[in-house]
């Protein structure tokens, strides 16, 4: 029995691998843009994928599954956002220092990782939609 998973190629977080976990226990990694077959010893396994304390949704898969691997949407747009409004905030304070913006923007946003799912696991219908993702 096994599952075929296919990371998403991308830049943002593109560029270390993610930790896969079948049922709680890590079975290895994938790196951007590769595709892995996995063997699943359960009918209904859950899998899930975490990266420097960041994780994914947790998907219940069996034989024949298609899994396709992505960073979730809030990832790019919301440090941009952070980076932009966090320092328009601060600097409308007086007397806080220039390094609280940049220390207030990266804690907001590591925050969010780690509580919010980070990557986003969605199940694919046919072998077709795989090769075109």
């Amino acid at each position: 029995m096994s599952v075929i998973i296919k990371r998403k190629a991308m830049i943002f977080r593109g560029f270390t691998r993610l930790e896969m976990k079948l049922n709680g226990k890590a079975i290895g990694t994938i790196s951007n843009g590769e595709k892995r077959e996995i063997n699943v010893p359960y009918k209904n396994s859950c899998l899930q994928v975490t990266q420097f304390g960041g994780k994914s949704n947790e998907l219940s898969v069996s034989d024949g599954d298609m899994v396709l691997i992505s960073t979730a949407a809030w990832t790019g747009w919301g440090l941009f956002l952070i980076a932009i409004i966090v320092p328009m905030m601060v600097n409308s304070f007086d007397g806080l220092p220039q390094v609280s913006s940049v220390m207030l923007t990266f804690v907001m946003y590591l925050s969010a990782f780690w509580l919010v799912y980070s990557f986003k696991l969605t199940k694919l219908t046919a072998v077709n939609e795989l090769k075109k993702r």
